[in-house]
């Protein structure tokens, strides 16, 4: 394998692995961010907690929805790779071949 070909495959991993370790964060401030505007809709509407309790949820669904997109994103992005991956292995081997045949 070229050396261009190993610090692309290395990035496009370290793109793939930034891209998953956000996941935690994302979850996390989606569920905060409802949690506080929930907390602030309580103080408003004097409600003893039913917006916070509701902002926690839409919190939760936010940040799941989220997350599904960062995990398809990297899978697409995977999934692209391999396949270009495999394309440039095909075209080194038919250049192999053609180079044996050339010789003969």
């Amino acid at each position: 394998m070229k050396p261009d070909r190993d610090r692309e495959s290395e990035f496009r991993a370290l793109r793939t692995t930034a891209l998953l370790s956000g996941i935690g964060l994302t979850l996390a401030l989606s569920i905060g961010i409802g949690v506080g505007l929930g907390y602030l809709l309580d103080q408003w509407w004097k409600t003893h907690g039913v917006a916070v309790i509701g902002g926690a949820l839409l919190g939760i669904v936010a940040g799941f929805k989220q997350m599904l997109r960062i995990v398809g994103d990297a899978s697409r992005a995977e999934e692209q790779a391999d396949r270009s991956r495999r394309d440039q292995q095909r075209a080194d081997r038919e250049h192999r071949e053609n180079k044996t045949v050339d010789r003969e």
